[in-house]
Formats: C-alpha cells, structure tokens, sequence
C-alpha cells in the first residue's frame, strides 16, 4: 500500500519533452508528412489518451485518495500501425470525456467552437484540462474510471473515412487506513491514582472514514466516537484510566471504523499499546504480644507498631482498637518507607473483663499523592483469668488422747478458670503425711487426700498451705487450719472405813469418793465396789441412800478437778459380804471408778482401802 505524495508525480515538461523527442525521432526516420497530402495507402488510426496529474499538472504515477484534486489532459495523436503500414493524418470531430462521476464534458468540438486542428505522426492535439476532485463514492472496488470518446473526425485516406477513437485511464484510490497512538507510551502511578493519556487518531488512508470509534481497553470514559475523519485528518483527546489495582496494567486503544469498511474494501482497525505500572500502595500495623494472660483486676499491656512500606508520604494516620479502651491513637503524617518517620511505636494499658478477648487493631492512613485511603488490621488475644485456689480440711475440730493420732480429708480444689500448675500442699511437722505434690490442677477441679497426723501429746493448731502458679506466672495459695484438742483422762477412787464395829454381825460404814484428776470431763460416773471378788455396790448420783455430794456444776459431769463422795454402810455376815472368822481382824473391800471421756472411752481407775475399824455385834 503506498501513499499519494508529490514526489511520485512527473512534471508535465518533462512529459512534453519526452514528447517532442519521440518526434524528432520519427522526422528522422522519415515517417512525418506535414501538410494534408497523405501516403499512398495510408491506415486510418487515430489514438486519444489522458493523463492524470494533480493540480499543478504534476503527473500521477499511483493513488489518489478522496478529497484530491487532480486534473485530467486528453492528447489525440496518430495510433502505431504494424511495421510497414503508414498511418493517416486526421483532424476535426467531437472530442468528450467522461469524469469518474460520471459528468461528460465537451472538450472540443461540437458546440464548444473549438476546432481540432490536423494531427499527423509526430504531431499530438492536447484538449483543454479538465479538472476533478476525488470522490471515493464514484469508485468501484476502489477504482476511478475515466473515459474519453473522439468522433466525427476526418480521416485523409482514400476512400475517405471518419477518424474516432475511444481513450480509458483507470487510476485507484489508496486503501483506507487508520492509525492511533497512545502517550506516553510508559508511565508508572500508585495504586488507586489515575493514568492521563493523550490517544491521536490519523487517516493515513486515501479513503475519508465516517464513524470512527476509538476506545482503550481499560477505561469507558476515554471512548469518543468520530462521525468522519477525513484523508489525512488528526484527531487527538486527553483522557484519565483507572487501571487495575495493585498490578501492571497494559492499555490497549482501538481506532475502528464502526460504520464498514468502504465497498470492495478490508475492515479497517488500528491498535496502539501502552503499559502502566502501577505501584501498590499500603498500610501495616502490628500488634505484641500476639497472645496473653492477665489476672482479673489488672491491665493487659499492648505495642502497636504502624510503618509506611510506601515510597510517598501518608497523611491522616489513625489507629482504633476494638475491645481495649484507651488505645486509639491519632499518628497524623507519616514519611515514606525508608525515613526516620516511616515507623511509629505506641503502648497502651486496658483493663478487660474476664474471658477471651479479641483485641483488633486498625490502622488507616490517606496516601497523599492520589488521595487513596489504605487499611491495615492485626489481632492479639488476651486471656483474662480468676486464679482461686482452695484447700480445706474435713473434721475441723477434733479430740484425741495423749499420744493419738488424727485423720484429716485434705480438699485441694481450682475455684478460678485458668488451670494452675506446680500445685502442691505444704503442712506442719505436726501432719507431715499431708505434704503432697499434685501437679497441674485444671479450672473446677479437686482432689482429695486422707493422711493422718503424728501421734499428738498436747494441744495443736495444724495449719496446711496450698499453692500454685497461675497462667500468668504468678503465684496463688490458699490455707486452711484445724484445731486438735489432746486431752488427758483419769480419775480416782477412794475408800476409807469412817466407823467400824465389831458384832457377829461386821458392819462397815465406808466413804467412798471419786475425783477427776484429769483434764477432760467425765459422763456416766460411777463406782463399782467389790468385797472379797463379789460385787455388792454400784454407786452413781442417783444412789438416793449412798449420794453425799459433789456435782458443783449440777450437771452429773465429773469435771477436771472435782470430786464426788457417797457413804455405804455393808452389813457382813457369813455369806454374802465378806466371810469372816471369830478372830478375824480386817475385811478388804475393792472400789472401781467409771468415766466416759469425750471420745466415749472408758476412763477406769481402780483403787483399794483397808478396812480401819470394825463392830462386832454377838448374835446369842
């Protein structure tokens, strides 16, 4: 495909001077007859042709394109004949032409008044120019025609014969073509800006376009569409694209004629490609600790770090923190990734309630070259914690003898809801069984132990210690602390013969009292009295005949230092009582005590007397 251009045109002297060599030539081989005398014999053949050239009679060796002024020069001249025939002289007649449109014109002849003079060998008629300006609609398939018609001319040959001849020249429109450029053809933006294009839109073709559309790839707003675009013809437009985010963007702009292509012509289209590189723009904020326990009552501690990985400024910096009051932050401007003001670090304290939180961290920022808003999010989890350990000890109270020992249930239990670890229980020399080593205890759990004390002489405070660590590494404990009651019971019983009186019938009157000597009280106090192995008394407070006294608190409880007394007056007899010989002298009488100590033991102390005196009474 080539273009039209003036370059390609011949001058029309030059045209001329080609013409007048031929000539000469033709003199010089004797071949032309001036005057009308023709040869002998001579060949009717007249010729008409037309040369194209533009406006200023430059001819045209190639395409025109539409819209072009181009002029038309009709030459009659003698036709060539076969070597050895001689062609006629002719001269007169009607010469026309027919333009591309269609239109005829007289050129000479007929009623233009112009007479074609005498054309010989060597001579030629050059018609009045006829111009034209191209029209694509008058071509077919691309091609101009134009015809011209030469009659009614006279031929001097012998017979004489009318001189015509028909003249065709085609010359083709160039083919249509489009072309678009995009610029700058590279260009780099930040994520979110926009890429301002200038898109150029040119006919370089030789046909004039109608409904010319052009668009990019990438943006509808940079579409415009042309109604007509002639040979030749520029247009230009600036437009913004908003190319993808966050990557590299190729735009590509189209130039197509949405109308059809011409008849017998190609589609005509153009493409023109330009990349954008788009630089990602961003914000980061991180959070520390990621994760952590804090006991119920105390503040969570928070960094929280904000850079600018860009290589612009971000204004307008903020931070809120869902879930932990107190920690929002206004950073204001940030410099760009690399500088001293690139990074900010701030730390926060929050109390929060007990459980799971999530705190979430967001940070905002406006990049101020293209007025993009950026985000960023980081969480930490914060675990708030109860840490309750519990320890208790069954039967809190207890009583024991001398030299007894106690059995404790020791309860170690995780009251909170955290599990603790290291858990152990600490007791006194006084319990050293109860020591223990349970590990980990998890939130809600117990675990009971039953130990048992040292044997215990005195009164003792036993006071155990639980402890533990919690989530958070602190320490927890807890105690708990029983009283042991050691107590020393014992009691004694005397017998003494107060009177005595010697009868055949031995009468003995004895006191008897029984004292608690110990330091507990007694219950159910009595006296079992024995003469000779058989029991003849049991003495208790409601002895009505034997009771003297002694139950100061009224409560028939023996208590430490107190001491009952009871008169029993036993009438001996052979028999029953004690057995006594004419000559014996004495009668042995055994008392036993009985108590009931706290514990419900039996407190038992024996004790013997003598008999001092006795009455015999002669029985005739």
């Amino acid at each position: 495909m080539m273009k039209l251009s003036q370059s390609r045109a011949v001058p029309l002297v030059i045209f001329s001077a080609i013409t007048t060599a031929v000539m000469a030539i033709l003199l010089f081989q004797g071949q032309l007859v001036f005057g009308q005398e023709d040869p002998v014999a001579c060949v009717p053949n007249s010729s008409a042709s037309i040369i194209v050239t533009d406006a200023t009679s430059n001819a045209l060796a190639g395409e025109v394109s539409h819209g072009m002024r181009v002029a038309f020069h009709t030459i009659l001249s003698v036709g060539e004949l076969p070597a050895g025939e001689v062609a006629c002289t002719f001269e007169g007649g009607d010469l026309t032409i027919t333009t591309p449109d269609g239109e005829s014109q007289e050129l000479a002849g007929g009623s233009t008044g112009i007479e074609i003079p005498l054309v010989q060998v060597g001579t030629v008629y050059p018609a009045p120019i006829r111009e034209y300006t191209v029209d694509q609609a008058d071509a077919v398939n691309g091609i101009l025609v134009v015809n011209v018609s030469y009659v009614n001319g006279v031929a001097h040959s012998t017979p004489e014969t009318e001189a015509r001849a028909p003249g065709e020249n085609k010359f083709t429109l160039e083919p249509p073509l489009i072309e678009v450029a995009v610029t700058p053809v590279e260009q780099t933006i930040f994520e979110g800006g926009d890429a301002d294009f200038r898109i150029t839109v040119t006919n370089i073709g030789g046909f004039q376009l109608s409904n010319v559309q052009v668009s990019d790839s990438l943006d509808t707003t940079c579409e415009v569409t042309l109604e007509t675009l002639e040979v030749g013809g520029v247009h230009s437009f600036d437009c913004v694209m908003s190319p993808a985010q966050g990557a590299d963007n190729v735009v590509t702009a189209s130039a197509e004629v949405t109308g059809g292509a011409p008849e017998g012509q190609d589609s005509v289209i153009a493409n023109a490609v330009a990349s954008i590189n788009v630089v990602p723009v961003a914000i980061s904020v991180d959070i520390t600790p990621d994760s952590q326990k804090v006991r119920v009552g105390e503040s969570a501690n928070l960094s929280i770090t904000i850079e600018n990985p860009n290589s612009t400024d971000l204004v307008e910096v903020a931070v809120t923190v869902a879930n932990a009051e107190g920690c929002d932050q206004a950073i204001g401007a940030m410099g760009p990734a690399g500088s001293e003001t690139a990074s900010s670090t701030y730390t926060c304290s929050s109390t929060l309630a007990i459980g799971t939180t999530i705190v979430t961290a967001t940070a905002s920022g406006t990049v101020s070259e293209v007025g993009t808003t950026v985000t960023d999010s980081d969480v930490a989890e914060v675990v708030v914690f109860d840490a309750v350990l519990g320890i208790e000890i069954s039967q809190r109270e207890q009583t024991i003898r001398e030299g007894q020992t106690v059995n404790f249930s020791v309860t170690v239990s995780n009251n909170g809801d955290a599990d603790l670890t290291d858990v152990a229980v600490v007791a006194p020399d006084s319990a050293p069984g109860c020591s223990q080593t349970l590990g980990t205890l998890t939130a809600g759990q117990s675990m009971t132990n039953d130990c048992a004390s040292a044997a215990l002489a005195e009164n003792a405070e036993v006071t155990m210690t639980v402890s533990g660590t919690a989530p958070d590494g602190g320490p927890v404990s807890d105690s708990d602390t029983v009283s042991v009651r050691v107590i020393h019971p014992n009691s004694a019983v005397n017998v003494a013969a107060v009177e005595s009186m010697s009868f055949r019938l031995v009468v003995h009157v004895l006191k008897i009292t029984e004292s608690n000597t110990g330091d507990s009280p007694l219950t159910d106090v009595s006296v079992d009295v024995d003469s000779s192995g058989t029991r003849i008394a049991t003495l208790t407070k409601d002895s009505t005949n034997q009771w003297i006294g002694g139950d100061t608190g009224g409560d028939r409880v023996l208590s430490p230092g107190e001491t009952w007394e009871w008169r029993l007056v036993t009438v001996t007899l052979q028999g029953p009582g004690v057995a006594l010989t004419d000559d014996a002298e004495s009668a042995d009488f055994t008392a036993t005590g009985h108590g009931t100590d706290p514990l419900n033991g039996d407190i038992t102390h024996p004790a013997y007397a003598s008999e001092l005196d006795r009455l015999q009474v002669p029985i005739s």
